[in-house]
């Protein structure tokens, strides 16, 4: 074999599209369509670099809730990339799925599914690429060459050639938080982590790449690097709300702000979200939130203003509000002048400090919801 290469995409969720956000109508098209473009991405990519396989893995199509036309133009770019000598490997959970999902796409000629438990093999000759997978979201990759025996001492020997493993990995796919990889912690493996092909939300982690895995014609490992494939990106611009502040001033500050942020943007929508640090001022954060709906319609208007960056990129802010991710401590550390401290200061300082067991979903942390409602208890107190 000679040298090869492996695209891998993981969690495309074809039928999942990013969150709700009140989007106008030149905009909400590409943010309807972004799971699909992005795998299209993929493909587009795969065909370009001649890989030698894509390996799709997480959750590529629920078969209850994706289209007929989706499921057809998933299918035309598996068998369009198939017909170039490409190999296309789909994960799935188990055997029903893999049923349900080869129904879904019409059992597209050389796709080829992966069920945990089970390998792979790419490729024939004295070099095979083999691919497992114990879990959906982790893909494990090893290289086996076939080396010369000496001579056999009886026929049952000769038919079982002799074979090493040149190199091994695994590719982490990783939606939300960081996970522990389904892996053995024990084993020399070389491990690489990818995030969705094309995040849903700000909460899902990474820009919204897929990975390449490049292969010598002796099996080993010669480059792993990632390329963007998300059409939708998710961005945080973040602005200081001075002690005298005022609605128009915030909003000037935070509309320079975000152009700064977005000139680096490139991907063809973006969605902003703007943050108001507070400098753990609860009446600042009071009035943060009676100043957020102008403020956001002030940075709508400004967004619809800007003239459109090379190649369409346009963008629209989803929300504007003080940080809820802003520290509770300078709060709870204030006293009032008699020396008795005030209840804020009180009820800041509880929050802090309280302990918590984790909560039963990964992606929920304890301390992070008590901060925000602490908060918001604040900010009404203050409006009261």
């Amino acid at each position: 074999m000679a040298e090869a290469e492996i695209v891998f995409a993981f969690d495309a969720r074809i039928d999942c599209p990013p969150g709700v956000v009140d989007l106008p109508s030149d905009r909400r098209q590409r943010f309807a369509t972004a799971a699909m473009a992005a795998l299209e991405n993929v493909f587009t990519v795969a065909v370009d670099r001649e890989a030698t396989a894509v390996v799709l893995f997480g959750e590529l199509l629920n078969p209850a809730r994706t289209s007929p036309a989706q499921a057809a133009d998933v299918a035309g770019w598996i068998e369009s990339y198939c017909r170039e000598g490409g190999v296309v490997v789909a994960a799935a959970a188990d055997s029903t799925a893999a049923d349900e999902l080869a129904t879904a796409l019409g059992e597209p000629p050389g796709l080829r599914l992966l069920l945990p438990g089970e390998s792979l093999p790419l490729g024939q000759g004295p070099l095979t690429i083999e691919l497992a997978c114990d879990d959906p979201r982790d893909i494990q990759v090893t290289t086996h060459r076939l080396v010369a025996s000496h001579e056999p001492h009886d026929a049952a020997e000769a038919s079982e050639p002799a074979s090493h493993v040149v190199a091994r990995a695994i590719v982490h796919g990783q939606r939300d938080l960081p996970r522990s990889p389904a892996a053995d912690a024990t084993a020399n493996l070389r491990q690489w982590t990818l995030p969705s092909i094309q995040p849903r939300s700000l909460l899902e982690h990474g820009p919204g790449a897929a990975g390449t895995l490049r292969l010598s014609s002796e099996g080993r490992f010669h480059d792993w690097s990632t390329f963007p494939t998300a059409v939708v990106s998710w961005q945080v611009v973040r602005t200081v709300c001075s002690a005298s502040e005022q609605e128009e001033e915030l909003s000037a500050t935070a509309a320079a702000e975000m152009e700064q942020v977005l000139a680096g943007c490139t991907t063809p929508l973006s969605i902003v979200r703007l943050l108001v640090d507070c400098e753990g001022d609860a009446d600042r954060r009071g009035r943060v939130s009676r100043f957020a709906p102008s403020v956001l319609g002030e940075m709508r208007q400004m967004l619809e203003s800007l003239p459109d960056a090379p190649g369409g990129v346009l963008a629209w802010c989803e929300r504007v509000e003080a940080d809820p991710a802003e520290s509770l401590e300078p709060l709870a550390a204030a006293d009032d002048l008699g020396g008795s401290r005030k209840f804020p200061a009180m009820l800041a300082s509880e929050a802090a400090g309280w302990t918590l067991a984790t909560a039963g979903d990964e992606r929920v942390d304890p301390a992070a919801v008590v901060r925000e409602a602490a908060w918001m208890t604040l900010e009404l107190l203050e409006d009261d």
